[in-house]
């Protein structure tokens, strides 16, 4: 049942039973007296009523009642310092916008440059992360938002809060900037042009493997729909860095899948890929081996991938010789 279903049957409940219906017909041409309720009665009208009312406001009112709030909250306000109700409010317009028509309402009612991009900007953490969950929901299949948040230049601070010392808030960052170049080649080609891939480069270089992860995927992905990026993607960082992923023994399968996956895609688009493997990480045929073994029943990929890998690898070994 939804909240505004349960909300209308509880304030039903309520009416029914405080008219004393019992089913008796008599009629009388006494007047009827207001029913004495209980504290107890009266605290659940209350709330039946509050529950009632703001089950029918429309998502954009709640979204308005939101920012209003946040705005007392932004820097050099009085109430700044409650760093708690700030998060826990971003995390709840994240996930308010997730539908489209709602976050095409909080860019017309200025919520970007006015309340989100500014806490982008604050010292805490924690508040700097939901602030760019939030643009990643807007912008998450949602044309008009990318639109409006590449014009306003937001991709430039993204990009370096993807190498922010807290990991909380370089995955936020590159969530958001995923969702902002999704499916959308103007704004592919502006990660192109601030040097992206270099930052998400620097991503797959850390040990952290959620960080990894998104980076590598992000990699992927837009590889997969924009051709004009394998170039750009095949260098001998991310390169290394991918082989880095795949020679290190207690990374989890599916980290190492997904590394595998864009390692064999740069491989059959640019056999100079093959040599970087080959001067980064000599024993990569062993490891290879050693991880379709150990993850490929659960991920089939991994030893398909892996074998196709090392077949390339000891071509290119055999045309060296």
């Amino acid at each position: 049942m939804s909240s505004q279903d349960k909300a209308t049957n509880d304030l039903l409940k309520f009416a029914i039973t405080a008219t004393g219906d019992t089913g008796d017909k008599k009629t009388t041409n006494e007047p009827h007296a207001p029913p004495q309720r209980d504290e107890e009665e009266k605290k659940f009208l209350k709330s039946a009523i509050e529950a009632y009312m703001a089950s029918h406001k429309s998502q954009t009112d709640e979204l308005i009642e939101l920012i209003d709030v946040l705005k007392l909250h932004l820097p050099g306000q009085q109430a700044e310092e409650d760093k708690d109700l700030v998060s826990e409010l971003l995390q709840v317009a994240g996930e308010m916008c997730e539908n489209i028509d709602v976050a095409c309402d909080l860019h017309k009612i200025g919520g970007f440059d006015n309340i989100i991009f500014k806490f982008l900007r604050v010292e805490e953490a924690t508040i700097r992360g939901w602030s760019a969950n939030v643009i990643g929901s807007c912008a998450q299949n949602n044309p008009y938002c990318q639109e409006k948040l590449l014009e306003s230049g937001i991709m430039s601070e993204l990009l370096g809060m993807t190498q922010d010392a807290e990991h909380f808030v370089a995955l936020k960052a590159i969530f958001a900037v995923s969702c902002m170049i999704r499916q959308n080649e103007l704004s592919t080609q502006k990660f192109v042009e601030l040097k992206g891939f270099d930052f998400i480069a620097k991503c797959v270089a850390k040990k952290d493997a959620k960080l990894r992860m998104k980076s590598i995927f992000l990699l992927r992905s837009l590889c997969e729909v924009f051709k004009f990026c394998f170039p750009l993607v095949a260098n001998t960082d991310v390169v290394a860095s991918l082989c880095d992923v795949i020679m290190t023994p207690d990374d989890q399968g599916d980290l190492i899948d997904c590394a595998l996956s864009l390692l064999l895609a740069l491989s059959t688009h640019d056999r100079g890929v093959v040599d970087v493997i080959l001067q980064t990480s000599p024993s990569m045929g062993t490891r290879l081996q050693e991880a379709a073994d150990q993850y490929g029943e659960v991920w089939p990929d991994v030893a398909r991938n892996s074998n196709f890998i090392n077949h390339l690898l000891k071509r290119k070994q055999q045309e060296k010789q």
